[in-house]
């Protein structure tokens, strides 16, 4: 196939043909941007990492089929996410094995199943606390246990390739050391950490801060806490939810600017309830509000309880709230999450012999706005016109 499009934050456009799944050669040739519309913007496919789910389907059902998995990837490519990591949070292990071979299944049977880069574990290896807990049940927290974990990455058929968890819990630091060893990346998140735990688990492997800011206490000691000790580490990665209520615009900026755009990547945090009309839903252990302004969070209470975000909707919050350029805000939702899985420039990279995975977009200069034109996985059109 032939695809034609500007290279974000240049004045280049290309045409990439692809063969077998990867670019076979890239022409190049100069254009001259318009002043409120740019057409046919060329990115790398967009990478997610860290989709609960949408639309009504969550990972944690039990009852998960592959046709729920197939129905949430190819609304995800609508909105030009290329590759993900479905998500599953804290529950029992039998729920969490039952999620893992119906995710493993989907990507072996479903057309679909391209598209999934691999799991995301968020928990069960949590703070207890209140606060840094966030949504998580806490009848099924618990400290990290490797035979447990070893028969979920089985269950998975070896897709587990993302670990999040607080470093603080007893055995955190040997625990992580054995993820990284195996191959898995390890995210620090819903924790309550010291400074100390915090760089032992940094020393140890881990690579990542998840949806940064969020799932802490109402209130902080105001010079070190461990939302401080993870801006400050050059080593971390953070991943952003930018919705517009887990993090202020303001707030936003700053993480931005103190991490340096090189190190944010963007991530939906979508939960089942993402796409659905606003209303109170029944969620296991509690109930669940989604208001028209996409806020999504347990009743009665100010806690979050996921996102109703899509990605391309937090680019386009990203360059509104940071001031930062489309090239920029692009980059935090594809090469900065295919570094930091280690599959940069493989994946995702427009450079002969890459893999074919594009977003084709349209960027409104003016609104500061996107349209997803046409998803690209393994050199075949998922979503929109040939």
């Amino acid at each position: 196939m032939a695809i034609d499009g500007i290279i974000p934050g240049t004045n280049q456009s290309v045409s990439v043909t692809t063969t077998n799944g990867k670019i076979d050669a890239i022409e190049v040739r100069p254009v001259v941007p318009s002043a409120s519309t740019v057409s046919a913007v060329l990115c790398p496919g967009f990478i997610d990492a860290q989709v609960n789910g949408l639309g009504g389907v969550a990972f944690n059902n039990p009852e998960l089929t592959t046709a729920q998995v197939d129905l949430v990837t190819r609304r995800l490519w609508q909105d030009g996410v290329a590759m993900y990591c479905p998500t599953l949070i804290t529950d029992s292990f039998e729920n969490l094995k039952r999620g893992m071979s119906a995710i493993a299944r989907a990507r072996r049977e479903s057309p679909a199943g391209r598209s999934i880069l691999g799991i995301h574990l968020e928990g069960p290896y949590l703070s207890p606390e209140d606060g840094p807990r966030g949504a998580h049940p806490l009848a099924h927290i618990r400290p990290p246990d490797w035979d447990e974990f070893q028969r979920l990455q089985e269950a998975a058929d070896g897709l587990i390739r993302l670990v999040t968890l607080a470093p603080e819990q007893s055995g955190a630091i040997a625990f992580i050391e054995k993820l990284v060893a195996s191959g898995v990346r390890v995210a620090i998140g819903h924790t309550a950490a010291t400074s100390d735990e915090i760089r032992a688990a940094i020393r140890a492997g881990a690579c990542m801060s998840t949806h940064l800011g969020n799932a802490a206490h109402d209130r902080l000691q105001r010079h070190r806490n461990y939302v401080y000790d993870q801006l400050a580490a050059d080593d971390l990665w953070a991943s952003l939810i930018v919705d517009g209520h887990h993090l202020p615009p303001d707030l936003v900026k700053v993480f931005v600017r103190a991490k340096r755009p090189i190190r944010v990547i963007l991530v939906s945090d979508a939960m089942v309830w993402a796409g659905m009309k606003p209303g109170i839903y029944a969620w296991g252990h509690c109930d669940i509000e989604v208001r028209a302004d996409g806020w999504i969070g347990v009743v009665g209470q100010p806690r979050l309880a996921g996102s109703g975000l899509f990605l391309s909707r937090g680019i386009e919050n990203v360059v509104r709230f940071a001031g930062i350029s489309l090239a920029e805000a692009v980059r935090m939702a594809t090469e900065h999450p295919a570094k930091m899985f280690g599959l940069w420039p493989a994946c995702g990279a427009v450079q002969s012999g890459s893999a074919a995975n594009f977003t084709l977009i349209d960027w409104n200069t003016q609104t500061q706005s996107l349209t997803v034109r046409k998803t690209v996985v393994a050199g075949e059109t998922v979503y929109g016109a040939n």
